[in-house]
């Protein structure tokens, strides 16, 4: 008799410690609400956010995760879930992963949605429209960003920015639809940059693959690759008016399509002039078109001119033009079928 109880307790103890184990759901339903249920969060454990229009929400999604066991918010149905006016979200922890939500036109000046933290992850979410800085910006490291649907920036500030702070970051960029950007017709509407021209010689080891460039006509750089060791690999330029512009990287297997988009990837690091006029040489390239901010004064003294050294030094004909958008179709392509295009 002793014995089968003794027996009873060991197994209620263990189906009890069975069931505390187990990932818990939470629904949600406020940015506050979010916040209280993510601090007592456990591994495993899924916050679901209540389909609607959630205005004026502010998310602070922190936690601690791990590799096996993610803490996960989710829309209850994915693109149900829409983050309108003043919202905005932050996801800072880590082994955080965030999927399903629509970010749409939402009027807030800073980051539409800020990944930080380590191994988080945003996953088939949108940010389209509104008047965010930045749509996604990126901190910490070896986080991640995969089929999202990104379109329809029209102010100042990349689409998506990479802080590289010191150390690499490892991050990853990958399987997402960059949608269209109009024309800033000024320096500053990039889809994507990786670092500042202040970092050139950090090195990031970003992981940009498999993504869709599609429009991305803000500016002369559809992505500005101002940090070292990035890997730009399998991505598809379709009908963009710009270029890939990069320091130190690797670039392998992107695809462009229809438009004046350039054939030809450039590595850059210091001594721009000479390694563009060396390669220019090297290639037999029958013509060099370089766009420059047209920079006069103080700046020019600081900062130089790629234009402007390349003038003394190649001996490839030089196309200086200034990067603005306005006036570019496709039958202005230039004419030689063997180029390189750079940016000063």
């Amino acid at each position: 008799m002793h014995r089968h109880r003794w027996l009873r307790d060991i197994l209620f103890a263990a189906l009890s410690f069975v069931a505390t184990a187990q990932a818990a759901e939470h629904r949600v339903s406020s940015a506050s609400e979010i916040s209280d249920v993510a601090g007592g969060a456990h591994p495993g454990d899924v916050l679901v956010m209540n389909d609607g229009v959630w205005q004026d929400q502010a998310i602070v999604f922190r936690g601690q995760g791990t590799a096996e066991k993610p803490i996960t918010l989710r829309a209850q149905t994915p693109g149900q879930v829409i983050l309108a006016g003043k919202s905005s979200l932050t996801i800072d922890g880590d082994y955080l992963l965030v999927s399903g939500l629509f970010l749409k036109n939402a009027q807030s000046g800073g980051d539409g949605v800020k990944l930080a933290g380590r191994h988080c992850r945003l996953t088939d979410s949108a940010v389209i429209g509104g008047s965010f800085k930045f749509f996604v910006h990126f901190f910490g490291a070896s986080n991640r960003m995969d089929h999202c649907y990104l379109a329809g920036k029209t102010n100042d500030s990349p689409t998506l920015q990479v802080e590289v702070q010191g150390q690499a970051n490892h991050h990853q960029i990958d399987q997402n639809h960059f949608g269209p950007r109009p024309p800033l017709g000024r320096n500053g509407g990039e889809t994507m940059r990786v670092g500042y021209s202040w970092q050139s010689m950090n090195s990031s080891r970003t992981l940009v693959e498999h993504n869709l460039f599609d429009r991305c006509d803000g500016e002369i750089e559809i992505i500005s690759s101002k940090s070292c060791e990035n890997t730009y690999r399998y991505n598809t330029f379709l009908d963009c008016a710009g270029m890939l512009t990069l320091r130190n990287s690797i670039v392998a297997g992107n695809l462009q399509g229809f438009g004046p988009t350039t054939p030809s990837d450039i590595v850059i690091g210091e001594n721009v002039a000479e390694k563009i006029a060396e390669f220019a040489r090297c290639e037999k390239a029958d013509l060099i078109a370089i766009a420059t901010h047209g920079r006069g004064g103080l700046s020019r003294l600081v900062h130089g001119s790629v234009a402007d050294a390349l003038t003394k030094s190649a001996r490839t004909s030089l196309f200086v033009f200034h990067p603005t958008m306005q006036g570019v179709t496709p039958e202005t392509k230039p004419l030689a079928e063997r180029r390189i295009t750079a940016f000063a």
